[in-house]
């Protein structure tokens, strides 16, 4: 009995896996991936600027958020982003402010259009809905998406001394944090962050469909995102800096290579997320418009 129950279990896997590769290919997955990667590549730069505005407001170094992001991306990128956002804040000014509220509104507008499109595409569905509905529910997910990461960064990079400079912003006087809150608080920050994206993701998901899935629907997708994003962008990081010296190559134009390529890793992430959770509704033999 065990044994038929591991039986169904591994040809229900292998017949998932098969499906995703099938998906992957025929929806042309890869080449959406890097339209996607595109816009992000753009979306980028301004929100570094918002990102810079925030930290200087904050009192964090650039250099502590190049450190933590290290143990999940490669260091050209983070060196990249931290000499990006040192560079910001030594030449900010009111019009660079209006520059990047708009460009951060307008290019990941664009990039959540697109990865809106290629989730609606996984669902067989119209993948450009004329309605105004839909359109507010655009613009409500690209102020959701660069807000989420801003505050998964914030919460990622708060230590004692941020926290404390914030507490003294709103609550002015002598405030001393636990040593044991402090502690858990290292453990704690990388969960909340994750349970924040995890939250931007399944709401991009469900409104990007015509109808509400059920959150066991969504969930599978969600829960696959955040793994392999994580796990694909430390091996990633890996790779770079022990086997693949872009930068010893192409000199400075390696660190925008070697973005563009995580760029598109992370685009074909969120799109198989979509196209998972697809499979999954047709293993149950259900459809959108089936779903109560």
């Amino acid at each position: 009995m065990i044994e038929r129950l591991k039986n169904k279990l591994k040809k229900g896997k292998r017949l998932t896996l098969y499906a995703l590769i099938t998906r992957y290919v025929n929806n042309q997955v890869g080449s959406r991936a890097a339209s996607l990667a595109y816009y992000l590549l753009f979306s980028l730069f301004p929100l570094l600027i918002l990102i810079a505005s925030i930290i200087g407001l904050l009192n964090i170094d650039p250099h502590s958020i190049g450190t933590l992001l290290s143990r999940f991306l490669p260091t050209g990128i983070t060196k990249l982003a931290a000499t990006y956002l040192e560079y910001i804040q030594q030449s900010y000014n009111s019009t660079i402010m209006v520059f990047s509220i708009v460009f951060s509104i307008w290019f990941p507008f664009r990039a959540i259009k697109g990865l809106m499109r290629d989730v609606r595409r996984s669902f067989d569905l119209d993948e450009t809905p004329g309605s105004k509905l839909f359109i507010i529910r655009q613009i409500i997910c690209t102020l959701l998406l660069p807000t989420t990461i801003l505050l998964s960064l914030i919460l990622i990079v708060l230590g004692q001394n941020v926290i404390e400079s914030v507490l003294h912003l709103f609550l002015p006087g002598t405030i001393h944090l636990n040593e044991l809150l402090i502690e858990l608080w290292q453990y704690l920050r990388f969960v909340a962050a994750a349970l924040l994206m995890g939250f931007s993701i399944g709401v991009l998901y469900e409104l990007s469909l015509d109808k509400f899935l059920p959150f066991r629907n969504v969930l599978p997708g969600i829960v696959f995102v955040l793994v392999v994003w994580v796990v694909s962008s430390i091996l990633f990081s890996v790779y770079v800096e022990h086997y693949a010296n872009y930068s010893l190559i192409y000199g400075t134009l390696g660190a925008f290579i070697v973005l563009m390529l995580w760029l598109y890793l992370t685009s074909l992430i969120f799109i198989m997320g979509s196209e998972l959770n697809a499979v999954l509704l047709e293993k149950k033999k259900e459809t959108i418009e089936t779903i109560k």
